[in-house]
């Protein structure tokens, strides 16, 4: 599918149109909205304080990033060529780094793919030194998320789903991503003095591949290290209400009525002490919004601290959109919003947050609809840490609001407390209407699919037809151990002539040739071996 619109791009594109072969480069890069998605850990390495961070790596360049084996195996590593396509549908490769399998990911991992860092934040603001961090890590390349559904080479179906060694890559308007709860998405800190700092994330700090821009591969957020400071009032107070907003003067220095914003406008230095109802701002646009414009606020304390939630009104004080997470960055598109009034509201989940920033990018409720497709009502039979699986959707607002989709699994089908939220899949775009799910983190066995949709003021929720069965080769018991049982459940489904339960023939089908036969007997003998004395893979 993937190479079929490169092809359909290539008969569009004006450079071919004028007999140019031209090579359609990837570009990766880093989003900066993820970085905020941080959280103490002191529990993974007794005596450690680790940072653990999430960080994401779309692809906005005009061709794929293609990663495949040369089969050529140095220390423990394979060494691996990026395919790089062309406008006439041709491609040619080159060397690109490794291959490594990952022991605590259990699959296959792209080398030396991201490095996080703490750097001091000088005096004028700038990047200063390396406090911590440094280390490169590695990455299964891979389709898990839309990130520009409108891509002229966008694929509608995610053309990279496995973390195999047969090919790894990320598809133009497609992103990887790496939740903070992964193993390995963090930056020891122990030693670090509290304090604020540059949190960075680069991705391909060694430019093992070729892509369009190496300018734009790392991105940085404002992290503090430490107990925050007790909040103390800010300039713009008092600001609790609405008529205290419209009472301010209109544009003054200090006033929480802003007037006319036709430029982007950041407000550094607010705080929100514990009790406080809320900042209120009040602005007004002259133009229609587009997609790129938004309010929002960040703050570099932890959410644990204190947590920030958003608000959007109209100039008639009815609320048109929420944003709320479990991170101090929250952002509200303005987009096909009109000209006019409105009320931005910066409210206080718990807690107290002592410095905040709030940035204006300018230009009845009713619920929106959803429905699930995938997994289907057959399921899927999907290898944990190898294999990914879709989950599509239409998600739709009657009021034209856009929507935010996120995604959950469940034992039994029933929401509840029990259901588990999918880490890093929260607040989708829900025109994107497809996520691919990185299996890793899923205990094995059978789960059902749900889905909330909001569009900022209500929420829609909705089951998909089917179930996803996550499974490791041979473990037909689930519990994550090939022994005997397993053993004995292949050798009577050989001898047996009834058909064996669901899934079986995809689990037990040790050699990977499609079907069970006597030869996945041996393999089966190989995998349990290797599961007792380890592999040797690195």
């Amino acid at each position: 599918m993937l190479v079929a619109v490169l092809l359909a791009f290539a008969l569009l594109s004006p450079a071919v149109a004028g007999a140019q072969v031209v090579d359609l480069l990837p570009d990766v890069i880093t989003v900066r909205e993820r970085l905020f998605e941080t959280a103490l850990d002191e529990t993974t390495r007794p005596g450690r304080i680790l940072l653990r961070l999430s960080s994401a790596t779309p692809n906005i360049g005009a061709g794929p990033l293609e990663i495949l084996p040369r089969n050529v195996v140095v220390d423990g590593r394979e060494k691996v060529n990026q395919r790089i396509y062309r406008s006439d549908g041709t491609w040619w490769g080159r060397e690109a780094g490794t291959f490594s399998f990952h022991r605590r990911h259990d699959h296959i991992h792209f080398n030396e793919w991201a490095a996080y860092r703490l750097r001091e934040i000088t005096d004028d603001g700038g990047v200063g030194e390396l406090v911590a961090g440094g280390d490169k890590t590695s990455f299964c390349l891979v389709d898990l998320f839309v990130y520009d559904a409108s891509h002229p080479n966008f694929p509608s179906r995610p053309g990279y789903t496995s973390c195999g060694h047969k090919k790894q890559g990320i598809s133009p308007g497609w992103g990887d991503l790496y939740h903070l709860s992964i193993p390995g998405q963090s930056i020891d800190i122990t030693e670090v003095d509290d304090g604020t700092y540059w949190l960075e994330a680069e991705v391909d700090p060694e430019n093992r591949i070729l892509e369009e821009d190496e300018t734009n591969n790392v991105s940085r957020v404002r992290v503090a290290i430490g107990p925050p400071p007790p909040a103390e009032p800010d300039a713009y107070e008092d600001n609790d209400s609405f008529d205290q907003a419209d009472a301010g003067e209109e544009g003054a220095p200090g006033s929480p009525n802003l007037g006319l914003v036709n430029a982007p406008r950041v407000i550094e230095g607010l705080s929100m002490e514990a009790g406080d109802g809320g900042d209120y701002f009040r602005f007004r646009t002259n133009n229609p919004a587009g997609a790129g414009d938004y309010v929002r606020v960040e703050s570099p304390f932890q959410s644990t601290f204190g947590d920030l939630d958003l608000r959007l009104y109209d100039g008639d004080r009815k609320r048109l959109a929420f944003s709320e997470s479990f991170f101090n960055f929250e952002q509200i598109s303005l987009n096909n919003r009109p000209a006019g009034v409105y009320y931005a509201r910066v409210m206080l989940d718990h807690g107290e947050v002592p410095a905040y920033t709030f940035s204006i990018e300018p230009a009845g409720n009713t619920p929106p609809e959803l429905e699930l497709f995938e997994p289907p009502p057959a399921g899927f039979t999907v290898q944990r840490a190898f294999e990914t699986f879709p989950v599509s959707w239409i998600a739709s607002d009657p009021e034209g609001d856009p929507v935010a989709v996120s995604l959950f699994v469940d034992r039994d089908g029933v929401f509840d407390k029990e259901t588990q939220i999918l880490g890093g899949y929260e607040n989708l775009d829900g025109e994107a209407g497809i996520a691919n799910i990185l299996t890793a983190p899923l205990e094995l066995g059978e789960w059902f699919v749900y889905a909330q949709a909001s569009d900022g003021g209500g929420i829609t929720g909705a089951w998909a037809p089917g179930t996803v069965t996550i499974y490791v080769k041979g473990d037909v018991d689930f519990d994550g151990q090939l022994d005997q049982r397993d053993f004995r459940s292949l050798v009577e489904t050989l001898r047996s002539n009834a058909p064996p339960p669901p899934g079986w023939n995809v689990i037990l089908d040790m050699d990977l040739d499609g079907r069970l036969t006597s030869k996945d007997i041996p393999a089966f003998r190989h995998a349990m071996h290797e599961q007792r004395h380890g592999s040797s893979a690195e």
